[in-house]
């Protein structure tokens, strides 16, 4: 199909036949079983939050079969929903604050967001990119990272697993795994409820309602409501950093026979954020930049809470999945799972490019130009970029326990289509700065892209446990993955005059100038073999020991930004990784104390990175050489006397790149804004080599540390405390290496307090984000003579805020 004048034709139709193909095969599973009387089960929700033999520990499913943490031998942290709760982690994002193996990255639009485990991460500033953090959500593995940016409603737990996960979670798992798992329908009834509100005037409100509807079938069903009202003020344009959400799910738990169990879910999600607001720290240099001062105003510098745009940057998403579960014991020794799921997600983003008052907005129409400022963006109708993505999977697992032969086998189907279509209209010279007056010589530099990626994703995996003695387990398997992915690429270029030019519709009205018409496709298999091998020494049931080899595979990824003119642009290499890892997981004190322990060493063959090029908003997706990673990881915990609970984490990890480039040089990059060509690390041709250097959008170090107190004052009151820190080392966000392109360390203070009934049944906390007022930016960029030297995006907790919470558990 060919980009039309104007915009492009846009296939963003919703494809029903998978909807029907998900309930089809939810259909087709329930067929093949007969209703018989109720199971007397527990549920997922009940098991996870079950203590495994009175400790601190919740369980898991790291290897696809629920264990005790403590005998899983992989690196692992947990958090049950009521961690999180207390907390105050509310969102998808804020799992780094309690999890210390995990970093986030934010950016301009939810496509450039961003999780890394252990160094590894894919930052999407232009799309086409597979996450290098696999993240599950009841079952299903979702596509790209941008779905990852949703509220955390009706949580039962959630497992991080660290390193290469590929043998049973499968590709985009490098750097590791995200399992989300919200809570099962229960057969005893009930009701939850939360209330936030904040002192900066946001609302948060969450109700789940669990109804059994015979004696073989019950229904769980969530909603919840946050509004956060803009928290920068604007002085040209809507006040920014604000949002407004919504969504619930439905869970409907069915019990067939006594050992089979289907539970079927939908799930309904919108956002509508001003979170891609850049933040101009540094202005562009030269005489441009003194113009952009007097412009603009005093809206620059680091830590300032205002800014000046004629237009709000945020973005607009919507999501919905259906996922089907069928569990059955088909034997005494093994159990077949079956998860089938349908997911579409679609966002548009509106992002005011120039960064100031000028420019042209919808509701506005042109921002005061009145000294001619020559650069002017365009705030296209609808916002763009625009993006949808559309798939279904299918995963059938088998469970074979033979004693002391544990086996997980089976096989994993995805279908993935997406669209995306981007314009950036950029009005050049429209105020004769001499008179004032519209420029004769006005004109608009257009450019529009245009893309498909079709990708077809099958698996077939085997993993097996063996206990060799008493106290000796070896572990092992391979999954064999194959990969078709088929992109489509069209982008044109205008330059024309702005009479020939309708702003408000985005559309060429009249004769100009094309630069050029590019239109190309490509298609390509891959196959990977993934792995790992181990062995675990139990000698006692406190001590855990083991060693590993892992091997991971992550899908290629497909350039979707300006300038691609070649089929052989299209598509970058997958990401190999291989890891080893030696650990040792101890419990104390009858399993009120625990000490987990990792060393791991890990290379990431042709890592995936985006970074916007110095000096222009282009970006760069390249294969950036190999990562290696090395690095230790220690959890521990310790319940000095019922109800106070000490927790902390520590992880460093050495990620730095390695190796050559697709020209089998060493691997380089553009120096960044600070540097000079020839003068200290940036060479006479204006690069920098990377080999050595820190990887992009993850600290060396990071600490995560809580102290929990849950004490009874009476037979009718209980008194909660709760306090969180959390500290991070440098950030680099850039493979410029530049230091204006890197956050300084920082340290974040959470606590809360509260009172609430012994049995949980109602709790009020007063609670803090960032207590110390610490302003961080969780992205840093740079595009000198078009918005700036420096600039970054803020998030949520970028200040200090207190609330109230209140809970009810009946």
């Amino acid at each position: 199909m060919k980009v039309r004048q104007g915009k492009c034709t846009r296939s963003l139709v919703f494809r029903s036949s998978k909807s029907m193909l998900v309930a089809s095969s939810a259909l087709l599973s329930l067929s093949l079983v007969a209703p018989s009387h109720a199971q007397d089960n527990t549920s997922e929700s009940e098991v996870s939050a079950q203590r495994a033999d009175n400790s601190n520990e919740i369980i898991v499913e790291a290897q696809r079969r629920s264990q005790r943490l403590s005998e899983v031998p992989l690196t692992v942290q947990a958090a049950s929903g009521e961690t999180l709760v207390n907390a105050g982690i509310t969102d998808a994002a804020s799992i780094q604050r309690v999890s210390a193996a995990v970093s986030f990255s934010g950016g301009y639009s939810v496509e450039s967001t961003t999780l890394a485990i252990r160094g590894v991460q894919s930052k999407g500033d232009e799309g086409g990119l597979q996450p290098s953090v696999a993240v599950v959500i009841d079952g299903m593995p979702v596509a790209r990272q941008a779905e990852f940016i949703v509220d955390l409603a009706d949580i039962d737990r959630i497992e991080v697993l660290s390193g290469p996960q590929g043998t049973l979670f499968g590709k985009n798992s490098t750097g590791g795994v995200v399992n989300i798992i919200s809570k099962n329908p229960t057969y005893e009834p009930g009701m939850t409820g939360l209330f936030e509100f904040t002192d900066d005037k946001e609302v948060l409100a969450r109700a789940a309602v669990n109804t059994p509807l015979s004696p073989n079938a019950a229904v769980r069903v969530n909603g919840y409501y946050r509004y956060s009202d803009p928290l920068v003020d604007n002085l040209s344009g809507p006040d920014v950093i604000g949002q407004k959400s919504y969504g619930a799910q439905g869970k409907v738990l069915v019990d067939f026979a006594p050992s089979t169990q289907f539970i079927f879910s939908a799930n309904y999600n919108r956002s509508n954020s001003t979170y891609g607001a850049n933040f101009i720290i540094l202005p562009n240099s030269g005489a441009f930049g003194d113009f952009q001062r007097f412009v603009f105003g005093d809206v620059f510098g680091r830590g300032r809470d205002v800014i000046n745009q004629n237009y709000a940057s945020g973005n607009r998403s919507r999501s919905y999945s259906l996922i089907g579960e069928l569990t059955s014991d088909l034997s005494e020794k093994v159990t077949l799972t079956s998860i089938t799921g349908y997911r579409n997600y679609s966002a548009v983003s509106s992002i005011d490019i120039d960064g100031g008052p000028i420019g042209y907005a919808i509701n506005g129409g042109y921002g005061d130009n009145t000294f001619g400022y020559p650069i002017e963006t365009v705030q296209v109708p609808g916002g763009v970029p625009d993006f949808d993505y559309n798939y279904w999977s299918q995963e059938l697992r088998f469970n074979v326990d033979l004693g002391p032969l544990n086996i997980v086998a089976g096989g994993f189907y995805q279908n993935y289509e997406e669209t995306r279509y981007n314009s950036i209209p950029v009005i050049i010279g429209r105020i004769d700065p001499m008179t004032g007056q519209q420029s004769p010589d006005a004109a608009v530099s257009i450019t529009r892209t245009y893309s498909e990626i079709k990708d077809d994703t099958w698996a077939v995996f085997g993993d097996a446990t063996f206990e060799l003695t008493e106290t000796i387990n070896l572990f092992g398997g391979l999954r064999y993955t194959h990969e078709k992915v088929s992109p489509l690429y069209q982008g044109q270029e205008y330059f024309v005059p702005l009479s020939s030019y309708d702003p408000s519709r985005d559309e060429l009205i009249g004769p100009g100038l094309q630069l050029s018409d590019v239109d190309i496709s490509d298609s390509k298999s891959y196959d990977n073999l993934s792995g790992r091998a181990g062995i675990q020494w139990m000698p006692v049931d406190a001590v855990n020991l083991y060693a590993s080899y892992n091997r991971g595979y992550k899908g290629p990824a497909v350039a979707q930004g300006r300038g691609i003119t070649q089929q052989e642009q299209l598509l970058l290499k997958p990401e190999i990784a291989g890891a080893f890892e030696i650990g040792a997981k101890l419990r104390f004190m009858g399993g009120r104390a625990g000490l987990d322990t990792s060393l791991y060493y890990q290379k990431v063959k042709n890592i995936q990175q985006s970074t916007v090029i110095p000096g222009t908003i282009l970006t760069s997706l390249l294969n950036a050489g190999d990562l290696k990673t090395k690095g230790f990881q220690v959890d521990g915990f310790i319940e000095l006397f019922e109800g106070l609970t000490i927790r902390s984490a520590v992880v460093y990890n050495d990620a730095t790149y390695a190796g050559a480039g697709a020209d089998g040089e060493p691997i380089s990059y553009v120096c960044g804004p600070s540097a000079t060509p020839g003068v200290g690390d940036c060479r006479a041709d204006g690069t920098i080599s990377l080999v050595g250097r820190q990887a992009i959008g993850t600290p060396r170090w990071k600490v995560v540390s809580s102290i929990d107190l849950d004490r009874p004052l009476n037979d009718e009151l209980s008194f909660y405390a709760r306090v969180g820190y959390d500290w991070r080392s440098s950030i680099q966000y850039s493979l410029t290496q530049d230091p204006l392109l890197r956050e300084p360390e920082a340290g974040f203070l959470d606590a809360s307090v509260g009172l609430g009934s012994p049995d949980d049944s109602w709790r009020v906390s007063i609670f803090g984000r960032n207590l110390t007022d610490h302003y961080y930016y969780n992205n840093l960029t740079s595009a000198d003579q078009f918005i700036g030297v420096q600039f970054g995006n803020i998030s949520r907790d970028f200040h200090r805020y207190v609330g109230i919470r209140l809970q009810t558990n009946m």
